[in-house]
């Protein structure tokens, strides 16, 4: 009977060892499905991270280009502000010129062709050269015009 006894605690130790065996392969499958989970989220981390520099560097980025658009468009509003200014000072100086005078087709900036040396002449070919008045004159004369149309 000894035997059958000792026959039953061996097959009883062996069933503990056996289950303790399949229990400790159980855990090192947990365990290494534990770590493997571990891995891929600190590499989602690190990914984020890598993601959230490239996208800081581009925010960045774009405000400097924001800060050289509006310096820009201040210097364009400063220039359109001269133009601005010169036009009004050039139709201030053709309000004060008057009407245009009649022109020859063809010699628009020369007022009176019979008194203009030809191109390929002048002086020399005995044809005088207009004389031209006086501003003083032009502004006198442009103040008597005014003074009879009031």
């Amino acid at each position: 009977m000894i035997i059958v006894l000792a026959m039953a605690g061996y097959l009883i130790a062996g069933a503990v060892i056996a289950f303790l065996l399949k229990r400790q392969s159980g855990m090192k499958e947990a365990n290494f499905a534990l770590k493997r989970q571990v891995v891929h989220a600190q590499a989602n981390v690190e990914g984020a991270r890598r993601a959230a520099r490239t996208a800081e560097k581009q925010c960045i980025q774009a405000l400097q280009n924001l800060k050289m658009s509006l310096a820009a468009t201040g210097q364009a509003m400063e220039v359109a502000g001269q133009i601005e200014v010169v036009a009004g000072q050039i139709q201030d100086l053709f309000d004060y010129m008057g009407p245009p005078a009649e022109t020859v087709p063809g010699r628009h900036a020369l007022p009176d062709p019979g008194t203009v040396p030809a191109i390929t002449g002048g002086a020399q070919d005995g044809q005088p050269y207009r004389q031209y008045r006086p501003f003083e004159e032009i502004q006198e004369a442009h103040f008597e015009q005014e003074e009879h149309a009031s």
